[in-house]
């Protein structure tokens, strides 16, 4: 879900919305369902927030960071579901993991099918401490 494209998408708004007409200082983020946990979770991250201004004001619709759906839980687990399916090398080895994920190709990568229990997602935001702190909840 790229929080971090999205923030950059917002950097490029900033920086480029008066060439369109629009007022830099003036932006609002909106989100359906997922669309609206994410922005929620843009709300909430200081990398999006703070002196930067890369949006005002923001409308969730249907959705929030509050959704159980909203956060990848255990995002480790789904990453060696991923590498089983395209034939990594079963591994404790994390560095030897990711390396064999880098040289597989876009295409590869999607087709894998991941198994979650129902409302989950697979591969959604995670709490890291830089771009969502904490819990939305806390």
């Amino acid at each position: 879900h790229g929080l971090l494209d999205q923030i950059a998408g917002l950097h490029w708004v900033k920086e480029n919305i008066a060439n369109f007409g629009g007022d830099p200082d003036s932006v609002t983020i909106f989100g359906h369902g997922t669309g609206a946990a994410l922005a929620n979770f843009l709300l909430m991250s200081p990398v999006a927030q703070g002196s930067q201004g890369l949006f005002h004001r923001a409308i969730l619709m249907s959705g929030s960071a509050l959704s159980r759906w909203a956060v990848t839980w255990d995002p480790y687990k789904y990453t060696i579901q991923v590498a089983q399916a395209l034939g990594c090398p079963r591994s404790d080895d994390k560095d030897a993991l990711k390396k064999c994920l880098q040289m597989k190709s876009v295409e590869e990568l999607l087709s894998v099918n991941l198994l979650t229990p129902s409302f989950t997602t697979p591969l959604g935001p995670i709490i890291d401490g830089v771009i969502v702190k904490s819990e939305p909840l806390e």
